[in-house]
């Protein structure tokens, strides 16, 4: 199992499992506490650039460390930008790991419950990554 990291910064990591099917891995970390809108935002559409260059099957979120919370511009600016690019590459499934804050964690379910803009994709919530990935049905081995 190749295990390729694409980008990383004090805010999160995005890395690319080239198995089949593809995943695309991104795990906040903690310096996303120090993230405003903005840079929230601008980590969001590097993240969308990299799903439409690699065109994974999947997305895991791991938002454990995730020290941000997604305000209701933001959700929207989401839903209208970024979800759409995940439905035209053809991303089937998102794995999401919660932060287990309850009002982080109700952001990054607004985020995803617009049904219409998701058509087809399927959001799901975890504590773990592990439990993404046997939803997922893959097995990632870390090199």
């Amino acid at each position: 199992m190749m295990l390729q990291s694409l980008f990383s910064s004090e805010t999160y990591n995005i890395s690319f499992y080239k198995q089949s099917p593809a995943v695309l891995a991104i795990d906040w970390l903690e310096g996303s506490k120090w993230l405003n809108n903005q840079g929230f935002r601008e980590s969001i559409e590097r993240i969308a650039a990299f799903v439409e260059q690699h065109q994974p099957r999947y997305l895991l979120i791991n938002a454990r460390k995730l020290n941000f919370i997604i305000v209701p511009d933001l959700q929207e600016w989401y839903q209208k930008n970024i979800i759409s690019k995940y439905v035209e590459v053809g991303l089937e499934k998102i794995g999401v790991v919660m932060t287990g804050e309850f009002v982080a964690d109700l952001a990054i379910k607004q985020v995803f419950n617009d049904k219409t803009s998701l058509q087809n994709m399927q959001v799901k919530y975890f504590t773990s990554s592990d439990e993404v990935l046997e939803w997922l049905d893959v097995s990632l081995v870390k090199s």
